[in-house]
C-alpha cells in the first residue's frame, strides 16, 4: 500500500533545494498532495522577472495527485480544512513558524503524523534560531545540509540530514569559463539593518571587488545576479540602481531570475558572492568562488577558506590560491551530505523513510 505525504510548498527560493525529492518519492511508492502557500500560491502576483512557479509545474506537476492552494496568508486567518487523518507524513519546504501552519501542526500533532521542516539557507538557517522556533510549531524533525549542522546542534536525533538534493543536477553540466559572475545580496539604495551583515552593494563595493581589472585579465564579460526580493517588487528600480554604480567601461549584464541557475553558475570562470546558499553550486563545482566577509549572513560558511574582507589584493590572492588548489572537498564532505559524489536526494529520501520505519 502507498504512502501518503502532503508536501507543503511557500517560497521557491527557499525550497526549491528539495523539491527533486517529489518524484523519487513519488518512485518509492508515495502519493503526494501539495499545499500551495504564501509566494507558491495562486493569489501571490509575481514581483520579479521570471514566474519560478511555471518551472515548478513544469517540473513536478506530473507527480502531484491533488493539489490545495489556500493563499498568501496561508491559515493565518482561517481554519485547516485538509483531512489530514490520511497522510503518513507531511513534509514543508522551510523552517520558519510561518503562514498560521502551527494550526496544521497541532492538528497533525493529534494524530501522530509527523511533520518535517526543511533547513531555511546557508545563511540564517544555521545554529539554534530556526530551529527553536519552529520546533513544535512547525516540525517535529528538521531536514539539514550535513555534519556542521549536527555538531552545532550536538547530534540532535531530530535532525535529519539531507546535503542540498537541487544540486544533485551539477554533474551533468560543463564547467563552461564564460563568465566572471557577481551574486549581490543587499543593495544601498535600501535600507535593511543587520548587525550580522553590514555591506550593501553600492560603488565603492564594486570598486574594491576589482571586476574591472578582472575583466582586464581574463577577457571575461561580468555577469551580475541580483536578488528577487518581495518587499521591493520594483524590478526597474534596482536594475537602474546597478547601472549607476557600475564602472561603465565593464562589459556587463544584469539578470534577476534566470531559467537555469545551474547553468548560470556552471558557466561561470569565477564567482564573488556574499555568504549565500546559491554558492554552494559553484563550489561543489569546483569553481573558483570567493565569498565577501559582511556582505550576507556568515551561517554555514564560517570555515569556508574562500571566505575574504572586501579587499581588492585579498580578493585577487584568494583567486590565485583557488586556481592552483583542487576543490574545497573537506569542507563540502562536512557540510553537505552527498555534495562530493552529488548524490544529496537519495540521502535525503532515504532519512525521510527511516523515520516512516
Amino acid at each position: 500500500m502507498n504512502k501518503k505525504t502532503l508536501f507543503i510548498v511557500s517560497v521557491y527560493r527557499v525550497g526549491e533545494r528539495i523539491y527533486p525529492i517529489i518524484p523519487k518519492l513519488k518512485e518509492k511508492l508515495f502519493d503526494i498532495d501539495l499545499l500551495r502557500i504564501n509566494e507558491m500560491s495562486s493569489e501571490m502576483s509575481w514581483y520579479g522577472t521570471i514566474d519560478p512557479r511555471t518551472s515548478f509545474n513544469n517540473m513536478y506537476g506530473e507527480h502531484i495527485d491533488n493539489i490545495f492552494d489556500v493563499g498568501f496568508n496561508g491559515f493565518k486567518d482561517k481554519n485547516v480544512d485538509i483531512d489530514l487523518s490520511e497522510y503518513d507524513i507531511i513534509i514543508y519546504d522551510d523552517s520558519r513558524g510561518r503562514y498560521g501552519l502551527k494550526k496544521l501542526y497541532d492538528m497533525a500533532s493529534k494524530l501522530d503524523i509527523p511533520m518535517i521542516g526543511s533547513i531555511h539557507g546557508g545563511g540564517r538557517g544555521y545554529g539554534s534560531n530556526d530551529y527553536n522556533n519552529g520546533y513544535k510549531k512547525v516540525f517535529d524533525y528538521l531536514m539539514v545540509f550535513g555534519n556542521t549542522d549536527i555538531e552545532a546542534h550536538k547530534d540532535d536525533d531530530r535532525l535529519i540530514k539531507m546535503g542540498i538534493p537541487s544540486n544533485d543536477i551539477l554533474k551533468s553540466y560543463e564547467n563552461r569559463d564564460e563568465h566572471i559572475l557577481c551574486i549581490t545580496n543587499f543593495l544601498a539604495n535600501h535600507w535593511v539593518k543587520l548587525d550580522s551583515c553590514p555591506l550593501r552593494v553600492d560603488k565603492n563595493y564594486l570598486e574594491k571587488l576589482g571586476l574591472y581589472e578582472l575583466q582586464k585579465e581574463f577577457s571575461k564579460k561580468v555577469i551580475f545576479k541580483i536578488k528577487t526580493r518581495k518587499d521591493n517588487p520594483n524590478v526597474k528600480e534596482d536594475i537602474d540602481y546597478m547601472r549607476s554604480i557600475i564602472n561603465p567601461k565593464l562589459d556587463y549584464e544584469i539578470l534577476m531570475d534566470v531559467e537555469d541557475d545551474n547553468m548560470l553558475m556552471s558557466d561561470s570562470f569565477i564567482v564573488l558572492s556574499p555568504p549565500s546558499t546559491l554558492a554552494f553550486k559553484s563550489i561543489q563545482k569546483g569553481i573558483p568562488t570567493v565569498l565577501i566577509n559582511k556582505a550576507g549572513i556568515l551561517g554555514h560558511f564560517f570555515d569556508y577558506e574562500g571566505l575574504v574582507d572586501l579587499d581588492t589584493q585579498k580578493i585577487f590572492d584568494e583567486i590565485e590560491r583557488q586556481y592552483q588548489s583542487e576543490k574545497e572537498c573537506q569542507f563540502i564532505e562536512d557540510t553537505i551530505e552527498g555534495g562530493l559524489d552529488f548524490t544529496s536526494t537519495d540521502k535525503c529520501v532515504s532519512s525521510i523513510m527511516s523515520i516512516l520505519q
